[in-house]
């Protein structure tokens, strides 16, 4: 969110609460905005700079995939993160045909900007709907309600198997699999 408005774009990100606290988010960002001297848009002319200040190492990672694959079709895969990415690489002026792919979750938050933003730069997006709420895991399920929204690149990846033919009923009994062959970590005693 600090990159976007370093970079001038209002964009607010999802955030993996129910509650979703938009104001301790925005005073955090004007905290950092302060600590490096910038304000809203005035790094749109330096985005490596607002990455350096602000931002992730992930994000100039993906960017520079971005510059050596312009001419290619790049989906990138995750949510407001992805986005920002997107934010810098308008400012940065790589081109390309460069699309976000998500799942629902993070286009239904309406608390976030994901959509807006992704449209503003002329972008395409996707949403992948993953059907967590038919999962019979507790910690899964709770994706549908709007909690814990962190996917690490799931909608890419739910869209990617969707094209090979994989059903969402699928994604739900396998991912419930998986989850059910996890050992938690016993308590340790002091």
């Amino acid at each position: 969110m600090a990159v976007m408005q370093a970079l001038g774009y209002p964009g607010r990100v999802s955030s993996s609460l129910l509650d979703h606290p938009m104001a301790k988010k925005q005073e955090i960002v004007d905290q950092a905005l302060d600590r490096c001297g910038a304000t809203f848009g005035s790094m749109k002319s330096d985005p490596l700079r607002a990455l350096r200040e602000l931002g992730d190492p992930m994000m100039p990672a993906v960017l520079g995939l971005l510059k050596g694959l312009v001419g290619t079709k790049v989906v990138l895969a995750g949510g407001t993160q992805m986005a920002t990415v997107l934010c810098a690489a308008d400012a940065l002026g790589i081109d390309g045909d460069v699309s976000i792919a998500t799942t629902k979750y993070i286009v239904e938050d309406r608390n976030a900007s994901f959509v807006e933003t992704v449209e503003e730069l002329g972008r395409r997006w996707y949403m992948a709907d993953p059907g967590l709420e038919r999962s019979k895991i507790p910690a899964l399920s709770c994706y549908a309600r709007g909690s814990a929204k962190e996917g690490v690149g799931a909608g890419g990846a739910i869209l990617a198997a969707s094209l090979r033919g994989v059903t969402q009923q699928q994604i739900v009994e396998g991912s419930d699999e998986v989850l059910m062959t996890v050992e938690l970590p016993k308590p340790s005693r002091a």
